[in-house]
């Protein structure tokens, strides 16, 4: 989504993201019909959270006629899943987010796609929070990277992800802003507890 939302600021192309899931199928359908008006772009994210809706999506998909000179476009996000049909798969365009291998390439993708030089100097306290960044960018690569050991990495296969950061990071900055001294025991309980422990079920 992240990147999706990169190239829709650079293209200056207006866009309409909705999250699937129970009820939202009608408001996806609006969302086609009016960016296919529009010539403006709409994504459904999520996809494999509405099962029911796929065949819906499929037929108002195979009902979309090629036009070149319209800037609409349909984006959809999804795990991988059964349920996906797969006409639209193959006639798409996909693009696939592989997790990167190994604690370096965790970091350095943590660091290009969570962080600006603009948001370094945001910051009041700018020296602890690039050294508390930094400390949340290992944090997260180190416990990616666990999972690929099994049982002996996490029992349970769960789904950290770039938004766990992303969160904590806008956290980071909002508590150096607003405390008079770096609130340790607060960020530890957001990060810990709140953020990436919230998908924690296995004490």
């Amino acid at each position: 989504m992240v990147d999706i939302m990169d190239v829709q600021k650079k293209m200056k192309q207006q866009m309409k993201a909705l999250s699937l899931g129970r009820g939202q199928g009608q408001a996806a359908i609006d969302a086609i019909h009016s960016a296919q008006e529009n010539g403006t772009w709409v994504v459904l994210q999520n996809c494999h959270l509405a099962p029911s809706f796929m065949p819906i999506l499929d037929g108002i998909i195979d009902n979309i006629k090629p036009d070149e000179s319209s800037a609409f476009r349909l984006w959809l996000t999804t795990l991988p899943s059964d349920k996906f049909p797969v006409t639209i798969v193959q006639n798409s365009v996909k693009a696939t987010l592989e997790p990167p291998n190994g604690m370096r390439n965790n970091l350095i993708r943590a660091y290009k796609n969570n962080i600006t030089n603009a948001e370094f100097d945001q910051c009041e306290k700018p020296e602890a929070f690039k050294r508390l960044f930094y400390a949340l960018c290992f944090f997260n690569a180190l416990i990616l990277e666990r999972r690929k050991f099994g049982p002996h990495g996490c029992n349970i296969q769960y789904s950290f992800a770039m938004s766990d950061l992303r969160i904590s990071k806008q956290q980071l900055m909002l508590f150096l802003n607003e405390f008079p001294t770096v609130p340790l025991v607060a960020l530890n309980y957001m990060v810990a507890k709140a953020n990436y422990g919230g998908r924690v079920t296995d004490a």
